[in-house]
C-alpha cells in the first residue's frame, strides 16, 4: 500500500461507518415513533444527528479495537489460521458488546457509557434471544447471498442486488428484531 491507498481506504471505511450509523439511528427513530404512536418532532429529528455521531464514535472505536487486535496477532507471528480464528473471536466479542447500543442511544436517550453497559446486560440477561437474533441474521444474510450468487447474471450484478436487498430489507428487519429483543421483558 502507498500512503494514498491507505488514506483512501481509511476514508472509505469511515464514510461507510458514518452512513451506516445514520441509517441505523434513523431506523430506530422511526421504530420509536411508531411504537409510541407519536409523530416525529423537530427534537427527535435533531436528535438523529447527535445519536449518529455517538454511534459513529462507538463503531469507529470498535473497528479500531478489532483492527489493532488483528494487527497485534499478525505482529506476534502467529499462524494464519490462528490469526483468523482469534481475530474472528475478537470481532464477535466486540460486536456482541455493542450490538444493542443504537437501541440504548435512541430509545432510552442513554449516554455512550450507559448504552454500552445496557447493551452488554441485554446480551447477558437475554442470551437465548441474543442467540436467536444471531441465527436469524446469519440465515437471512446467507440466504440473500446464496440466492443472488446463484442467479445466472454476472457476479458484479449479483453482489449489487444482494447489497440492495441487504440494506433495504434485511437491515431494517434486523433492527426491528433488535428493538424487540432489547425491549422484551
Amino acid at each position: 500500500f502507498t500512503a494514498v491507498d491507505a488514506l483512501t481506504i481509511g476514508l472509505a471505511v469511515f464514510a461507510s461507518l458514518l452512513l451506516f450509523s445514520f441509517a441505523v439511528v434513523a431506523i430506530n427513530v422511526v421504530i420509536r415513533s411508531q411504537r409510541t404512536l407519536n409523530r416525529l418532532t423537530t427534537h427527535e429529528i435533531e436528535k438523529i444527528e447527535d445519536c449518529t455521531l455517538k454511534l459513529f464514535f462507538i463503531l469507529s472505536l470498535a473497528f479500531a479495537v478489532i483492527f489493532l487486535a488483528n494487527l497485534a496477532l499478525i505482529q506476534a507471528g502467529f499462524s494464519v489460521n490462528t490469526v483468523e480464528t482469534a481475530g474472528l473471536l475478537v470481532a464477535l466479542v466486540v460486536s456482541s458488546a455493542i450490538l444493542f447500543v443504537p437501541q440504548g442511544l435512541v430509545l432510552e436517550d442513554l449516554s455512550i457509557e450507559h448504552a454500552v453497559k445496557r447493551s452488554l446486560s441485554t446480551v447477558v440477561n437475554k442470551f437465548p434471544l441474543f442467540l436467536f437474533y444471531l441465527v436469524t441474521a446469519f440465515v437471512l444474510i446467507a440466504l440473500n447471498t446464496s440466492v443472488f450468487l446463484n442467479l445466472q447474471s454476472s457476479v458484479e450484478t449479483a453482489r449489487f442486488l444482494a447489497i440492495i436487498v441487504n440494506s433495504l430489507l434485511i437491515l431494517p428487519f434486523l433492527e426491528v428484531l433488535k428493538v424487540q429483543v432489547y425491549l422484551s421483558k
